[in-house]
């Protein structure tokens, strides 16, 4: 086992430390969030060149803090070892590509380590049950349900820059970030979000601002996002796809992976529907011959991305 896996495993055991009360009141989503917050900060500092002098002790201090509003009993020796095991692997051998702090493969390094902080927290929290998340069972009647035309859509996808024009892209770029703000704080990543939808949404010829206008009903730009029945990620998708698509290792937490699924999942629908948007959102939303879903959506996207 690679070394930074094998922190990520140990961290999520500490899952297991947490007190009886506490386990109850906690959600394994809401711990494993903070915990791969705490690896964006350390990823992000390593990114920025600061120097591990000064990240490890920052790391200590967010780890003490997030071991308190868990009630998780660790003492100092304990609380450095563990910083230490976010910090060490960040920067140990790590070659950065040159560019902007934009840069793309910075970017997917950071959600990266991030996404497999999660991911590993989530099954150590999960550890004694049969299933990972969003593996239970599928309602066999609900609309997303597999089908033949639409499996080889995604089988294609997986295999395959989105603006004409650098003015065209900094301007939608901007307009955009703007509406976002409130949502996603940190400018890099809601830059490096922004060009992801844009770049998938018009890949299948649909408008970027319809992707943002579901993602923001669906999860509210949350990408740790899981349902009560098991839809993953922005934009919800359930997992019964990677098994159908032939991709049952890709992670539906990953940004680039969710937008892929979803972004290709609602064409087809809206292909399917001949262009009936409402339709085809219901039949994303699995909510076919209801309206609450779309017009959600729709009011969303007229007075948010689209409003002048």
């Amino acid at each position: 086992m690679s070394r930074p896996v094998f922190v990520l495993f140990f961290l999520a055991s500490l899952w297991l430390a947490l007190p009886a009360d506490a386990a109850d009141e906690v959600s394994e989503i809401d711990f494993c969030r903070d915990l791969s917050l705490i690896a964006r900060d350390v990823m992000t500092a390593r990114q920025k060149k600061m120097p591990m002098s000064e990240t490890l002790p920052n790391a200590i201090k967010l780890i003490e803090d997030w071991a308190e509003k868990y009630g998780i009993e660790m003492n100092s020796e304990e609380i450095e070892e563990t910083a230490a095991m976010l910090v060490v692997p960040a920067y140990d051998g790590t070659a950065w590509p040159r560019g902007s702090l934009y840069n793309e493969e910075r970017q997917d390094a950071i959600s990266d380590f991030e996404n497999q902080a999660f991911e590993g927290c989530y099954k150590g929290a999960k550890s004694g049950e049969a299933e990972f998340v969003g593996q239970a069972e599928m309602d066999a009647e609900a609309e997303q349900v597999p089908d033949p035309e639409l499996r080889e859509i995604l089988r294609a996808a997986r295999e395959a820059d989105s603006f004409e024009d650098p003015f065209d892209a900094e301007v939608w770029l901007t307009d955009m970030s703007a509406r976002l703000e409130r949502q996603v704080r940190d400018p890099v990543e809601r830059i490096a979000l922004l060009t992801r939808v844009h770049y998938e949404a018009t890949r299948v010829d649909l408008p970027p601002e319809l992707i943002l206008a579901v993602i923001e009903v669906k999860s509210n730009f949350d990408r740790f996002a899981v349902s009560v029945d098991g839809a993953m990620g922005l934009m919800q998708v359930m997992p019964f796809w990677r098994d159908e698509i032939g991709g049952p290792e890709d992670n539906l937490i990953h940004v680039e992976t969710n937008l892929r699924y979803g972004c290709t999942i609602l064409k087809f629908y809206l292909d399917k529907e001949e262009g009936d948007l409402r339709r085809a959102l219901a039949r994303y939303d699995g909510t076919l011959g209801q309206r609450a879903f779309p017009n959600k959506v729709i009011d969303n996207l007229a007075t948010k991305w689209l409003e002048p």
